[in-house]
């Protein structure tokens, strides 16, 4: 079987997070990279052409206008609403520059263990969408036409943090050997990614050039991991010809998979049926395979007509790739979003300071709370009064309670002049406008006008689990709501019963003793106004012995 290699592409994917809070400024940073030529200045990143809103339904196309007409880059967003998506691809110039690029005229090589594939940098693309999720794809293509090149290819170019002792080479021609009438070739490595006296004689890992290029866009620091690990989604189109028909089933489980040529198969019969979710027929011999580790076209002994050796390539690298990196930014957003609602959950009922400051009032209220005293039910209420008033009189007492506080204090205060994150109630609300902007900005049930990028589309959705993940979320925040409905009722019933203890007990006191105050309501007779204060503060106490010992 060969592999025709002017049709086929493949495309690797590299997602990351960012602040969305930093999408126009990122957008403007990018817009005004630029880098000195020789003999011009030119711009790092450049538009792609504005064609992909043709296919678009009207509600998505409008969004596609940039409002403030600016042509740098290709900009789903108006004034009025949040940024949705800006496209670029990096200038080619730039690309296959020796100096800051990959190098035009360098041989580049896949290498694991003993084994080299040769192939060649095409074109490199960056994608921001507004809700914090961008892309980073790259472009290559083995040399040859052998398939199992191409799959060994696909299935190891995607680990690019060295696992599987995946690495890559590069060679740039700098003489020619007389003698053997050969060209001298010599160590070649991108200068932003390292260049070759990083490790000299050894092969460098890819995800160095990942690092150079997201620095010339993003800053790698401010991406955030959200796929794998060091690994990569692909996107390839396959253009077999001289195919076997009884072979075609293991082929495509083995393409659908992304495993290598010496991977051992022993499929189900399940798995090699052509019409299950994970596959979606275009024509004759020709399907589109899904799976959460990355999408494929693959066709085999397709027409030898321009249609579907030219123009079909062209819509899967445009539309179809469009809506492949849309889907999986759902998704991604998706993730985010229930990572953030566990982050905030689990701030929630960590340790506040609310909680802290409770069990410093239950320490040091705990002896008034003698079980001598209140659990004993023998003992009358005066007596009761008594021994807390011989306690209050003890030389002890104040020094004691003194030092509780003092010693709680300190921990008290520095939980309080700590930095600490907003609670749930400032956050919730973050989360849930969250969720309605990706309703109205990002979550379509369909985006295009044909009926095969609509059927894609949704397939894709269907494959990526997109629904049931929102709807993961929606649930999470609509009982994450309601749950806070209840605290907040709870909050307030508590408070009511908290003055309410605080006030009447002190009234009941001052009324049962039936207190006048001397030289306030009578000249001679009476209570001083210090006995009548002390009084008070055994209420509050009782109150506040009460709300600890009730409230719950």
């Amino acid at each position: 079987m060969k592999i025709d290699s002017k049709a086929s592409f493949i495309r690797f994917v590299y997602p990351f997070l960012f602040d969305p809070a930093t999408f126009n400024e990122r957008v403007h940073a990018i817009d005004g990279r630029k880098w000195q030529a020789r003999k011009t200045e030119q711009a790092v990143w450049n538009s792609q052409e504005k064609s992909l809103k043709d296919e678009l339904l009207p509600h998505v196309a409008d969004c596609l206008s940039n409002g403030n007409n600016d042509e740098a880059a290709e900009c789903l967003y108006d004034d009025k609403l949040t940024p949705t998506v800006c496209l670029w691809q990096l200038n080619h110039t730039l690309l296959q520059s020796r100096y800051g690029g990959t190098g035009g005229n360098v041989q580049w090589e896949l290498v694991r263990n003993e084994k080299k594939i040769p192939f060649q940098f095409e074109e490199c693309q960056l994608v921001l969408f507004g809700m914090g999720v961008g892309f980073l794809s790259i472009e290559v293509k083995p040399e040859g036409e052998k398939d199992s090149d191409w799959l060994d290819f696909l299935h190891y170019f995607r680990f690019i943090r060295g696992q599987r002792k995946v690495a890559v080479r590069g060679r740039k021609r700098t003489g020619f050997d007389r003698e053997t009438k050969k060209p001298v070739l010599s160590p070649f490595f991108p200068e932003p990614a390292g260049g070759v006296s990083r490790h000299p004689g050894k092969p460098k890992l890819f995800g160095d050039v990942i690092d150079s290029i997201l620095d010339l866009g993003v800053r790698r620091g401010d991406a955030k991991n959200v796929f794998v690990p060091g690994e990569m989604l692909p996107f390839t189109a396959l253009f077999a010809d001289e195919s076997e028909g009884e072979n075609i089933p293991h082929f495509v489980y083995r393409v659908r998979n992304f495993f290598n040529t010496s991977q051992e198969l022993h499929p189900a019969a399940e798995h090699l049926r052509m019409d299950d979710h994970s596959t979606l027929a275009y024509a004759e011999r020709q399907w589109f395979l899904f799976s959460l580790a990355g999408g494929v076209f693959i066709a085999f002994d397709a027409p030898n007509t321009r249609f579907f050796r030219k123009t079909l390539p062209e819509q899967l690298g445009r539309q179809y790739f469009f809506l492949f990196f849309f889907t999986l930014h759902q998704r991604f957003v998706l993730i985010r979003m229930l990572k953030e609602i566990g982050e905030t959950w689990s701030e929630m009922n960590g340790r506040t300071t609310r909680s802290v400051l409770s069990e410093i009032m239950r320490d040091v209220i705990r002896q008034f709370s003698d079980a001598r005293i209140f659990g004993n039910p023998e003992m009358k209420p005066s007596s009761r009064i008594r021994e807390l008033v011989s306690r209050v009189r003890t030389p002890g007492f104040f020094r004691g309670t003194a030092g509780r506080i003092w010693e709680h204090g300190r921990h008290l205060a520095a939980r309080f002049f700590k930095k600490r994150k907003s609670g749930i109630r400032k956050e919730f609300p973050h989360i849930r406008d969250e969720i309605l902007q990706f309703k109205a900005r990002g979550f379509f049930v369909q985006v295009a006008q044909r009926d095969n990028y609509h059927r894609y589309y949704a397939r894709l959705q269907e494959a990526l689990q997109v629904h049931p993940l929102y709807e993961e979320v929606s649930s999470a925040v609509r009982e994450m709501y309601e749950y806070m409905k209840v605290r907040r009722t709870e909050r307030i019933e508590k408070c009511m019963l908290f003055f309410t203890l605080c006030i009447g007990i002190p009234a009941l006191i001052v009324g049962f003793l039936g207190i006048n105050l001397r030289t306030i309501t009578l000249e001679t007779e009476g209570m001083s106004i210090w006995m009548a204060l002390f009084w008070l503060v055994i209420g509050m106490i009782f109150a506040i012995i009460a709300w600890f010992r009730f409230r719950d």
